[in-house]
């Protein structure tokens, strides 16, 4: 059966497709895996047949949805595949447990790489949700900002409360002041990690000022322009924050800054060709 009418065909039944994975190569099963939604069966189905591409490719669907069962065997294949605990790293659905456990076993490198990318769009809790996500980020004159924060840390009373207070008031340059300065980290690498789709970033900005998890709550709480967080998501991010030791987040941060610093000299150098 032609891999287009596996991927998209309606007429289908779930058992259908199930049969086919029983039954089926693995380009058949890699096929069946770009579906636009899948439902536990056929995930846990395509996992128990599939290789290594079957399960990059139900890693990368955001449309695909795992059992408990599901989600530990990809966390477990994940220790031996780089690529895959990238994409799992980045699911707005894996469990917190499995989170955590997944934290625990990757390396500093891809630890880093799926802390400091920007996760796929939340769907929007409501129009005006997904409006604001979209829209562009204005450019905002820090330099009030970073000379507060910079005479408070200097009198000694930048510490977490000045930020949590920071995040209460949504008085959101000085929260990027504060991390930039309180993590070693430019403005410029900061600033991006307030949007929606950078949460995990913002956590490791965040451990890596030495910061408390009520401090962290209020800022995600308050972001201006953002949603809501789910409880699943505060659920993620309390996870991420617990496993994150002080020195991992330190380095992460500064690789995270790094890597848009090189995105942006490669974008420039793209621009002029």
């Amino acid at each position: 059966m032609a891999a287009p009418v596996l991927r998209n065909s309606n007429r289908l039944s779930e058992a259908d497709l199930v049969e086919i994975v029983k039954t089926g190569s693995q380009q058949h099963l890699l096929a069946i895996s770009g579906r636009n939604t899948l439902s536990e069966t056929l995930t846990d189905a395509l996992m128990r047949l599939g290789d290594v591409n079957v399960s990059n490719a139900l890693a990368r669907n955001a449309g695909a949805r795992f059992s408990e069962c599901g989600y530990a065997t990809l966390v477990g294949r994940a220790e031996r595949d780089e690529s895959l605990a990238e994409k799992l790293g980045l699911r707005l659905d894996i469990p917190a447990n499995l989170l955590r456990e997944l934290l625990t076993k990757a390396t500093d490198i891809v630890r880093a790489r799926f802390l400091t990318a920007p996760r796929p769009a939340v769907q929007a809790r409501g129009t005006n949700a997904k409006q604001i996500s979209a829209a562009p980020r204005k450019k905002i004159d820090y330099t009030q900002a970073q000379s507060e924060v910079l005479a408070l840390n200097r009198s000694g009373k930048l510490n977490d409360s000045t930020v949590n207070r920071f995040a209460v008031r949504s008085e959101y340059t000085h929260v990027v002041a504060a991390l930039s300065l309180l993590s070693e980290v430019k403005i410029e690498a900061i600033e991006p990690l307030i949007e929606p789709e950078r949460l995990y970033g913002l956590i490791v900005a965040c451990r890596a000022s030495r910061l408390s998890w009520s401090t962290m709550t209020m800022i995600i709480r308050n972001r201006p322009g953002c949603a809501p967080p789910t409880q699943r998501e505060l659920d993620q991010a309390h996870e991420v924050f617990d496993t994150l030791l002080l020195s991992v987040a330190q380095w992460t941060a500064r690789f995270g800054a790094d890597r848009m610093a090189a995105k942006k000299i490669d974008c420039a150098a793209a621009a002029r060709r």
